[in-house]
């Protein structure tokens, strides 16, 4: 037998009301970061992007000099080459 004063519609739209309303009073809390905010940490994260980029260009042309020294010395050890 069910309960004849619970609406599940009622209850249901009351909580979507109240979820709304607390929804609205935390969107008025929030404060955007001003247009030169938004600039400056842009061009850092570009400029994050960058280094990196640039390091990891680095490593690779290390590592694929000290592999080639290695293979290098490798070879001249064995006599493999000669």
């Amino acid at each position: 037998m069910t309960n004849p004063w619970y609406n599940e519609t009622a209850v249901a739209l009351v909580m979507i009301a109240i979820t709304a309303f607390f929804l609205v009073a935390d969107a008025q809390k929030v404060t955007w970061p001003a247009r030169r905010d938004t600039a400056i940490t842009t061009a850092m994260v570009f400029l994050t992007t960058a280094m990196v980029f640039l390091m990891v260009a680095a490593a690779s042309v290390f590592f694929l000099l000290a592999d080639e020294v290695m293979r290098l010395v490798v070879t001249f050890l064995l006599g493999i080459g000669s």
